[in-house]
């Protein structure tokens, strides 16, 4: 038994352990993306994948994180900024937002970008609207460009 944090934590292992086994994924080409504790489950979980099954997380990208598992957001993202070659990590955030902001603005580094919308409290998905300026969603296809895919 562990904390709510440890066992969302597990979650997000799970996922990519789970993932890399179906048919038809190339375990060695894969990208993560998630909101809110699923943007924290994107990083933490890319960095234990590549740290405990192989470096096939390419990259992650997070929208509203807040730190909400057990690792710290700029840990994760520091891990992910040290393999070789670095993963690109990605962070979405709207300004009023407090804990994505904290958590946001904490990570960097040569391969991170933290994107910042002004003046709004949106959280998570409610982010992803393509009349926002710059559109997430031209944003999500630069990212995976990025990650090779």
């Amino acid at each position: 038994q562990g904390s709510s944090r440890e066992l969302q934590l597990l979650d997000a292992q799970a996922a990519f352990e789970t993932g890399g086994q179906l048919e038809g994924v190339d375990p060695n080409r894969v990208v993560s993306f998630g909101a809110s504790i699923g943007a924290d489950g994107a990083v933490d979980g890319c960095a234990w994948n590549n740290e405990n099954l192989g470096p096939g997380c390419l990259a992650a990208l997070s929208i509203s994180p807040g730190s909400y598992l057990s690792m710290p957001y700029s840990q994760a993202v520091a891990k992910l900024g040290a393999e070789s070659p670095p993963k690109p990590a990605w962070c979405f955030y709207a300004s009023q937002d407090s804990p994505a902001v904290e958590a946001c603005t904490s990570a960097s580094g040569d391969h991170y970008r933290a994107v910042e919308w002004q003046d709004g409290d949106w959280h998570g998905m409610q982010l992803i609207d393509p009349a926002r300026d710059p559109n997430p969603l031209s944003l999500i296809l630069e990212w995976l460009a990025l990650s090779g895919l």
